[in-house]
């Protein structure tokens, strides 16, 4: 799905590598579809007769949710190299540069408070 030869990351890298910023966004569009299928599937289970069934479903749906979210950066960060690298305008270059740097800053502060709150979710 996400990750091996043929998964969407290594597709999506080569988009990249080949400037082609419209392939990338698309195979982002089906990563967020995959997520969504995958939490929706979740969802569906059926945990009756499980022991803390409903609190291991809601933990594997927060987890997903919040792994989409952080896949999902990488839309906003392609889009800034799109203008960056095509932009004519000084301006339109800056501002997407400035964008990358809070996106950056964005991710960051995601990754650390995603590892914090798994690490005081864990038994």
């Amino acid at each position: 799905m996400l990750i091996g030869k043929k998964g969407f990351e290594s597709v999506k890298l080569n988009d990249l590598i080949a400037h082609d910023y419209t392939k990338a966004l698309y195979i982002i569009d089906k990563e967020e579809a995959e997520f969504n299928t995958i939490i929706e599937d979740i969802e569906k289970a059926n945990t009756d007769g499980i022991q803390k069934g409903k609190e291991v479903q809601q933990a594997a749906v927060n987890y997903y949710s919040v792994m989409k979210d952080l896949f999902m950066f990488s839309r906003q960060e392609i889009e800034q190299e799109k203008l960056m690298r095509y932009s004519k305008s000084e301006k339109e270059i800056r501002s997407a540069q400035e964008k990358m740097l809070e996106l950056g800053r964005e991710k960051k502060i995601y990754i650390r408070t995603f590892s914090k709150q798994m690490k005081n979710s864990l038994p």
